[in-house]
Parts: C-alpha cells; sequence; structure tokens
C-alpha cells in the first residue's frame, strides 16, 4: 500500500450515519482536526429512514438487558455503553433542544416525530467542532506505515494523511441509502476477518403462497421462533404482518437475520407462528367451544372471524380442512363441524408452521447481521488490535440487535467511544 506523510495530524470519520456523526463531533471535541468523508451526496440517509422516519433512537432497558437483546456478543458493548450511556444521548440531544419521549412505555423517539431533527442536531454539533465534510467521495484504501494508518486514499486519487481513521461505513442494508460492502473491503485491507453477512430486520418469503391472500393484514402480539430443537428458545413478540411474499412485522424481523443464517446452508426453514401466546393450548379449546356454542348457526368462517380478520380466517379454516380431508371447511355450519377439523383447528389456533425460502436481501434489510470480527477490535477503546490508530464505529462489526432503539444506540456509544479515543490517540501523538 502506498505510505503517505503523516505528520499533519487528523482524524478521518469513513461514513456520515449516526456512528461516523458521533465519532466526529466526539474527536472534534477532544481537540482532533476532523474530516468526514460519505460516498453520498447527503449525509444521514439511513437515519431519516429510521423507524419509518420517527427515529427511535433508544429505548427503557438497563444495560445488562441492553446487551442480552444483542445476544452472545452483546457483552462487547459495554465500554461503549459505559462511556455514553442511553441517559448521556437523552441528554446530550435535549441540550440541542431536542427533547426525546418515551411515548409507550419503552421506545425513545423525538418529541417532534421527526428524524430530521435528531440528524440537524449532529450535524451542527460537528459545524460547531469545526469538523470538515467531503460528500460524494468513497474512500478506496486505507494508507498504512510501520503498522499503523497513516491516512486514506478517495477514489478521486487524493490522499487525506490522519494519525487516525474511525471506519463506521455501516452495513450492506439498503443500498438506495448507501449500504454497501465497501467498509468491510477497508477492513479486510487492514488485515481484518469478517464474518459473513446477512441480511437482519427484513421480511420474510415463505414457500406458501397462503400469505398473499392475506396481504396487509397485521396480527399483534404474535410469537414466531425457529421450529429447529437447537433453536426452539430463540423466539420474539411482536406484531406480524403478511406481505405478497410472505411475512414480515417487528416479530419477523426480529429474527430474520438467525433464519437468514440458516438458509445460508438450508434450502427452507421452519418458522413457527403462535397466534395467541399468551393462552394456552387447553385455553385455545376453551374459547373455540364456546365461539362455536355462540355462533351455531354460523358458518365456521364466520365464527373464526371473530378469532381473526376474514381472509386469515379463511386460510385457517382451509387448512384445517385440508390436514383432515374435508372439503370447504369454511362453509360448514358450526354445530356441524366434524370433530376431527375442530380439533385441527384448536392445533392451527394454537401454533402452525411456515417455511421460509428467502427474505428480501440486503436492498430492504434494515441491519446487517456479521461484520469485523470482534475479536480484532478492542473493546476498551473500539481500536483495532491488528493496525494502530484505526477504529471502528456502529454496524461495521458484528453486532446487530432487534426492532426498538437498539442499533442506533450502539451506533451513538460506539461512535462516541471511538471518537473520543482517535482524539486521545491524536494528542498522544502529537506529544
Amino acid at each position: 500500500m502506498k505510505v503517505c506523510d503523516a505528520s499533519k495530524t487528523s482524524v478521518v470519520v469513513a461514513g456520515a450515519g449516526p456512528a461516523g456523526l458521533m465519532a466526529a463531533y466526539r474527536a472534534a471535541l477532544g481537540g482532533a482536526e476532523v474530516t468526514v468523508i460519505e460516498k453520498m451526496k447527503r449525509p444521514g440517509l439511513k437515519l431519516l429512514a429510521s423507524g419509518g422516519g420517527r427515529c427511535n433512537t433508544t429505548n427503557v432497558l438497563s444495560q445488562e438487558d441492553f446487551m442480552r437483546a444483542f445476544g452472545r456478543h452483546g457483552r462487547f458493548m459495554n465500554d461503549a455503553l459505559n462511556a455514553f450511556s442511553r441517559n448521556d444521548l437523552l441528554k446530550w440531544f435535549e441540550d440541542r433542544n431536542v427533547k426525546l419521549n418515551c411515548v409507550d412505555g419503552f421506545h425513545y423517539f423525538p418529541v417532534t416525530g421527526s428524524s430530521v431533527d435528531i440528524l440537524s442536531a449532529l450535524l451542527a454539533a460537528c459545524r460547531q467542532h469545526g469538523v470538515k465534510f467531503l460528500f460524494g467521495v468513497k474512500a478506496e484504501e486505507l494508507l498504512i506505515s510501520d503498522g499503523a494508518i497513516a491516512g486514506i486514499k478517495l477514489d478521486t486519487r487524493e490522499e487525506l494523511p490522519a494519525q487516525a481513521v474511525i471506519l463506521a461505513c455501516g452495513g450492506r442494508g439498503y443500498s438506495a441509502l448507501g449500504g454497501s460492502s465497501a467498509g468491510y473491503q477497508l477492513a479486510i485491507q487492514g488485515g481484518h476477518r469478517i464474518i459473513k453477512t446477512v441480511p437482519g430486520m427484513v421480511g420474510l418469503k415463505t414457500q406458501e403462497d397462503w400469505p398473499a391472500c392475506c396481504a396487509g393484514i397485521s396480527q399483534e402480539k404474535v410469537r414466531v421462533s425457529i421450529a429447529l430443537k437447537k433453536y426452539s428458545k430463540l423466539n420474539f413478540t411482536g406484531a406480524l404482518v403478511f406481505t405478497q411474499e410472505g411475512i414480515s412485522g417487528p416479530a419477523v424481523v426480529d429474527i430474520s437475520a438467525s433464519v437468514n443464517e440458516l438458509l445460508e446452508n438450508n434450502q427452507t426453514v421452519p418458522l413457527k407462528i403462535e397466534l395467541f401466546p399468551e393462552k394456552s393450548a387447553d385455553e385455545i379449546h376453551a374459547m373455540l367451544v364456546k365461539l362455536l356454542q355462540d355462533n351455531s348457526r354460523k358458518k365456521l368462517l364466520n365464527t373464526v372471524s371473530r378469532l381473526v380478520p376474514n381472509a386469515l380466517a379463511a386460510v385457517l379454516c382451509d387448512m384445517a380442512g385440508d390436514r383432515t380431508d374435508v372439503s370447504n371447511a369454511a362453509e360448514i355450519k358450526s354445530a356441524e363441524l366434524p370433530g376431527r377439523v375442530f380439533r385441527e383447528l384448536c392445533s392451527i389456533l394454537t401454533d402452525f408452521n411456515v417455511r421460509i425460502v428467502g427474505s428480501q436481501g440486503f436492498d430492504r434489510a434494515m441491519v446487517t447481521r456479521g461484520g469485523v470480527h470482534l475479536r480484532e477490535i478492542s473493546p476498551s477503546n473500539l481500536e483495532s488490535r491488528i493496525i494502530n490508530r484505526l477504529y471502528f464505529a456502529g454496524e461495521m462489526v458484528n453486532l446487530d440487535g432487534p426492532c426498538g432503539g437498539y442499533n442506533l444506540q450502539w451506533a451513538f456509544s460506539s461512535g462516541f467511544l471511538a471518537g473520543r479515543s482517535a482524539a486521545a490517540c491524536k494528542k498522544a501523538a502529537g506529544n
């Protein structure tokens, strides 16, 4: 790799998303001369789209519970969360006249309901401390000298000397908003291993075609789990939305990354759906008995429609009929329902499986699972263990959480710690 003169001290941040902007602000606050490079023409495009444009920035969980939600690698975040906690985040934005409100006892959103205010506060803080921006340019190559960062080479062939580089390039999701594998390629140049990436927080495609009949229907408080013994404890509860291709909604997208990992080596993955997870099988049996008794003269379809929307009720009735070789089960009067159809319908209302064959892919993925191997990054300062003065922040590393403010909190916390560390590195190198 070409070596440049690093005598002009500076910090270069690659990426102008939430992690990169927070890193740039914190590095500049620490006295560094900071330049942010962003391949898109504007900053924070994925941030603007987050939470449907409302920007769910964090949540109420304790630090321990928050880390646990990220799975077995969650404790890697401890130092970053200590450096910039939920309360620090709330105060940071409130100090900049962006109040965040816990609207439902769990999720925090800006009171204005607009992600524009979050982005504006970050940009204003950066500019207040002299951060420079280069938009529409891409980091093409890390410049390394004697095992340490010396700068970055741009796709314009210009070289930016730097004492520290922070890679906050984001993941592969939403390519139209800047998602790509460019950051991983830079990390590979520095000798880092990349855990294979798969789409996360994305809708899933089913082998069955019946979900298309229910497209647009949403069921609240549904539990989904992978119907394989090894993964039986992995489940998520929330809204489920049927689509033309399969299923989506919070409960589904939260489990989607794990499903996509399994699809790397399997043609299909069975997913269990529990429409009434708060009720036991016995309670569902009793509920259906009473419904049939109270609606004895009505068709089964009309009776089941009291539990779920009509289109879904039709599918469930047909499913019970198909499994018991009874045609037109939906048209049978409730009082005349054969026992075997009743038992099968009870079973389906308790849980049923769909087979997942794919997802909507990275173009629709809100996060990326996989990324830079955590063992090659020091959690105390987010510096590379391979290249001195190379730092990482945000989605680039092998950490991803569920819906609900988890990933944005990690972006802000990791950006803060990486920026602080890079600024301290600059001071140390300058002394």
